[in-house]
């Protein structure tokens, strides 16, 4: 690694062989873990690393480009392995089955370092068109994360959403995750950062659409433009304790220790 001080050798060293081999996994104690996108690299395939017996490999379309492990001082701020996606082309889904076809409890989440502040999705199962809404994890127009489900694919008063107060910045790394307890409350993190509202759905449509990551509402104009690491989806309400500790066991592999 040339032009690295000895510092900086040492801290990378430390992280390296201290921190990343348990953050990296972590995500694998997730009660009813449906799929887990972390280490895939230079290959049209985004592996799922959650153990199931059929795993919901991502296939990648557009120019996304996987890159390998880095260092925060030469590396967009990460040392673990990421997506570049360029906000136009690019996206990774999967055909709808019946592993991502949630209709209980669901609680998703990622690290993202957006390039561009625009209307755009992380986690995706959602169409307007056809009243085939079901779940989703974007940014919005007022460049904050949001958590959106509908119980009947419509609209009106079926859909409910929760956002969180953080305002992103580009070039920023953010753990983001969204929980939903049906009939009780919709829930976003940033970071550490919590924001909650009730909310009188009860249940998620199950709808035939695919599961994305890095697009919303199956819409080009709102793919995500930047990088997305470590992302996961659960069929249950995971304790607001694990995703605590979530965050803070991957924080220092974006800069946030």
């Amino acid at each position: 690694m040339p032009g690295l001080t000895l510092d900086q050798l040492t801290s990378f060293y430390y992280v390296y062989t201290d921190i990343i081999p348990g953050a990296w996994l972590a995500p694998m104690a997730l009660p009813n873990l449906r799929g887990f996108w972390a280490n895939q690299i230079y290959t049209s395939t985004w592996y799922d690393q959650s153990c199931r017996a059929a795993p919901n490999n991502l296939t990648l379309t557009g120019a996304a480009d996987p890159t390998d492990i880095g260092i925060a001082t030469e590396w967009p701020g990460a040392l673990a392995p990421y997506i570049a996606l360029d906000g136009t082309n690019d996206y990774a889904s999967i055909a709808d089955n019946t592993d991502l076809s949630i209709t209980t409890d669901i609680t998703m989440g990622a690290w993202v370092c957006p390039q561009a502040l625009k209307q755009q999705g992380i986690i995706n199962k959602f169409l307007a068109t056809g009243d085939k809404r079901s779940y989703q994890l974007f940014m919005n127009t007022n460049y904050q994360f949001s958590i959106a489900v509908s119980r009947l694919g419509t609209l009106a008063t079926t859909t409910s959403n929760a956002v969180t107060t953080v305002t992103a910045e580009v070039g920023q790394w953010y753990f983001v995750a969204g929980k939903f307890i049906i009939s009780t409350s919709l829930t976003t993190w940033v970071n550490d950062t919590r924001s909650s509202i009730a909310t009188g759905v009860f249940g998620l449509f199950d709808n035939d659409r695919p599961f994305i990551i890095g697009e919303r509402n199956e819409t080009a104009a709102q793919r995500w433009n930047g990088y997305i690491a470590q992302a996961w989806i659960c069929a249950t309400g995971v304790s607001d304790d694990m995703i605590n500790w979530l965050y803070t066991t991957q924080a220092p592999l974006f800069g946030r220790a």
